[in-house]
C-alpha cells in the first residue's frame, strides 16, 4: 500500500490499532524489530514457498539500499531522534 501509494505509514498503522485493536502498527513493528530482519524473514519464507502472496515488496530492497532500517539507523517508515 506505501509502495503504490494508496496509504502512507501513519495511516496503516492508525488503522491497524483502531480497527484490529493492535498495540502498535505493522510500520512500528517492521521498525522496532529492523527492515533488514523483516525482509530477510519475508524473503525466506517466500523462497521456502514460492507462493506469491511472501514475495518481498521492492519497497524493501529501496529502503535497504538506503540504509533506512528503523530504530537501529534512527530511520525506517518513520525517523527517530538519535539518543
Amino acid at each position: 500500500m506505501i509502495a503504490r501509494g494508496d496509504a502512507g505509514a501513519e495511516d496503516i498503522d492508525q488503522a491497524m490499532k483502531l480497527g484490529c485493536n493492535w498495540p502498535m502498527g505493522i510500520t512500528e513493528i517492521i521498525d522496532l524489530v529492523g527492515v533488514d530482519v523483516c525482509a530477510n524473514a519475508i524473503d525466506a519464507m517466500y523462497q521456502m514457498t514460492g507462493e506469491e502472496r511472501y514475495n518481498p515488496s521492492p519497497l524493501f530492497g529501496k529502503m535497504l539500499a538506503e540504509k533506512k532500517l528503523g530504530r537501529k539507523t534512527g530511520e525506517g517508515f518513520y525517523k527517530y531522534e538519535n539518543k
